[in-house]
Order: C-alpha cells, then sequence, then structure tokens
C-alpha cells in the first residue's frame, strides 16, 4: 500500500498494514491468504515429481482435492453399507425396486361399527413363549383380549420339556401364571412340541382344521392395538388368498456376504398395501388354514432358520404354495411393555436375536437353505 507524505511517497510493508488494520480485518485478511494457499495446495498434483518429466500422463490431472473428494465418497459409501447391512433400507427408492403395489383396502376403509361387524369365518390368535418370558407374557395377552373384534381363540402355546434352541432351559421349570390359566375358554393354553419360534404358527396349524379360518401370529414382547384382529380380518375379507401382515420387507440383494438386507416400506408408499417378500409376526401376519397344505413340510425347519421363522414362513407360502404376501395399509405399529423398556436400559442387556442373525449372515443362509431344501427358487417381489 502507498501512503503519500510530506517528506514523499512511503510505501507500507504487510506488517504495517496489518498493524494498522483493526483485529477483526486483519484475521480476515489472514484467513483470506490462507484459503488463497490452501486453494493453491489442493490444486497440486498428488504426484509432482511425475506430473513433471511425464506433462501428457492423466495422473497429472490426479489433485490432492480430487483425490480428498475420491477418498470422501468411499468412505461415505462404505459407511453407508455398513449400515445398509446392519439396519436394512429405508430408502424410498429402495421400496419402489424391490417391493410392488398392492390394491388392498384404504387406510380409512374400516369395518362397520354398528351393528358390530364380525368376519364369515373363525379367526384365532396364536403366540409363543419362552421359559424366560412365561412370567412376562401377559403383557401381550390383555393386550388380545381387549381387541375390538374379540377372537374366537387366543392359543398361547407353551412346549413340554427342554427348549429346542436351548436343550439346557425347560419349560417345564416355570409356573404358568394363574392369571393366564384363568383366562379360559377365551384364552386357550396349548401344551405342544417346541418348534422354535414357528410354534407360534404350528401350534394352531395343528389345532385348527377349517382352511378359511384365519390364524392370526404374534409376538409374546408387545402390547398391540385393539384395531388389529379386526384390521387384519377386514383385509382378510377383501383379499383371501394372501398372507398378510402390518410390517414386512422386501429383499435387497447385496454384493456384501450379507446376501440380502431387508427394504422397509414406509406408511406413504402403501396407500393401499404393498406387497413385500417378508412378514415380520412382531406386528402380526395373517394367514388363511388352508394355505398350509403340508404342515409337516412346514415343520421340518432346517436349523439356520429356527431363529428366522419370518423367513422360513414367507419362503414357504411363496415356493411351495404359490402364495404372495402384503402389507396392509393402516398404521398398527405394537407397543413395548414397561418389562421391555427396561431391559433396553439395562447395561447388562444381551445381543439381541435381530442382531445375532444380522450379524450372523442368517436371513440369507435360510433362503439357501430353503431353496435347497424344496428345489425351488425363491421368486423375489421384484422378479414379477
Amino acid at each position: 500500500m502507498v501512503r503519500v507524505t510530506r517528506k514523499g511517497i512511503h510505501f507500507l510493508s504487510v506488517s504495517e498494514l496489518l498493524a494498522r488494520q483493526s483485529p477483526s480485518s486483519s484475521s480476515l485478511f489472514m484467513l483470506a491468504r490462507m484459503a488463497r494457499e490452501w486453494s493453491v495446495f489442493m490444486r497440486q498434483p498428488v504426484l509432482p515429481r511425475h506430473s513433471k518429466h511425464h506433462p501428457h500422463s492423466w495422473l497429472r490431472h490426479v489433485t490432492l482435492l480430487r483425490a480428498l473428494l475420491v477418498g470422501a465418497t468411499l468412505f461415505v459409501c462404505w459407511g453407508y453399507t455398513q449400515l445398509l447391512v446392519r439396519y436394512g433400507s429405508i430408502s424410498p427408492a429402495a421400496t419402489a425396486l424391490f417391493t410392488t403395489a398392492y390394491d388392498g383396502r384404504l387406510a380409512d376403509d374400516l369395518p362397520p361399527m354398528s351393528p358390530p361387524w364380525r368376519p364369515p369365518f373363525r379367526v384365532v390368535v396364536s403366540l409363543t413363549t419362552t421359559p424366560s418370558r412365561l412370567d412376562k407374557v401377559m403383557d401381550s395377552v390383555r393386550s388380545l383380549t381387549r381387541q375390538s373384534l374379540q377372537p374366537d381363540q387366543i392359543y398361547v402355546n407353551i412346549p413340554e420339556g427342554p427348549m429346542k434352541r436351548h436343550p439346557e432351559r425347560s419349560y417345564d421349570e416355570t409356573e404358568i401364571p394363574s392369571e393366564l390359566v384363568g383366562l379360559a375358554p377365551l384364552v386357550k393354553v396349548n401344551r405342544c412340541m417346541d418348534d422354535g419360534p414357528a410354534t407360534k404358527l404350528l401350534g394352531a396349524l395343528r389345532l385348527e382344521d377349517d382352511p378359511t379360518t384365519l390364524i392370526i401370529t404374534l409376538d409374546d414382547d408387545f402390547e398391540y392395538p385393539a384395531e388389529l384382529v379386526a384390521s387384519l380380518a377386514w383385509e382378510a375379507v377383501a383379499k383371501p388368498d394372501d398372507a398378510l401382515g402390518v410390517c414386512g420387507w422386501g429383499m435387497l440383494p447385496m454384493w456384501h456376504e450379507v446376501g440380502v438386507v431387508p427394504a422397509y416400506v414406509p406408511y406413504f408408499m402403501r396407500p393401499r398395501g404393498r406387497y413385500v417378500d417378508i412378514l415380520q409376526a412382531c406386528c402380526g401376519n395373517a394367514y388363511r388354514r388352508g394355505f398350509f397344505s403340508d404342515v409337516e413340510a412346514l415343520a421340518d425347519i432346517p436349523s439356520v432358520c429356527v431363529t428366522v421363522d419370518d423367513v422360513w414362513i414367507a419362503g414357504y407360502l411363496r415356493t411351495v404354495e404359490q402364495r404372495h404376501s402384503a402389507l396392509i395399509s393402516k398404521r398398527l405399529d405394537p407397543s413395548d411393555p414397561e418389562w421391555k423398556k427396561e431391559e433396553a436400559r439395562s447395561s447388562e442387556r444381551q445381543m439381541t436375536l435381530s442382531s445375532f442373525n444380522h450379524e450372523h449372515q442368517v436371513h440369507y443362509k435360510c433362503v439357501q437353505a430353503l431353496e435347497e431344501k424344496f428345489q425351488r427358487r425363491w421368486t423375489r417381489n421384484f422378479e414379477e
């Protein structure tokens, strides 16, 4: 900078210029200068000596900035893949690609209230439990006794003897809650053989004979909304040939060793429901008894599929019975009982079964075992 004085022209040095500026202006000036220098530096080739001796090489275009951007992109892709493998996808794009539209009832299409509606077929609800949860199952059962459409029967399937998955534990060591026994005849305690988590369905299949009977399967660690049974039965009237559920997913194929990951369906993408590959019993699934022509084949579960009974049942229906699975449009998410919330807050809680299945690629291994057992390929929704 030039300053004119009585003694002549005086050139200010950078240090003098900075000294005359306010602190804020000085800081801005320094930041701008650093930004320019950093910009010049980042545009330098990654291999300057190579670029100098080989001016026509493509490597001269590989600058530090471009290398940094490529590295950041790869890191983001890797991180997204890890999340995808562990938790599945909620991307609308994945949902659109790997599930298909369904022409079921609208969310506000409800059964008539007056006179009280009942379906023209029998409706039963079925669940199973484990020795460690026998004293906690009542939260789920109570929510089922308070349904707006009371089921004709509620089966609580309690196996006898040692557990299939953990033979060191026995069902006979835990007392059945007296409150549960006292809910008869609406609630029937069915002492049966242990088929693992699939006991929730197989227990009812062995007791029900009418092919039109609707069997609604549930888990034992949720409280269910009062409209669940009525909503599934109402949908089954309109769609008698499909397996129905409240939550589920399409199979998203992966190059990763996990094989497939869930493509979940957000509610805004199922105005009339959505075809999926797998229904999740945690929210409630509905099947006609007639969907299962070979109960013994269904009960012959490969060991790798025991902990992913939802995958096994859906695969059996698709490959053996040629049945489709679909989500209904209504939002009927279950809620956690208080004991489950406390377990989630506990620092001593163990890995959940869901986390174990994802970590050990159990879903894809079960798909492979099912296709090998029945010698048929499981046709995915996106392939039709």
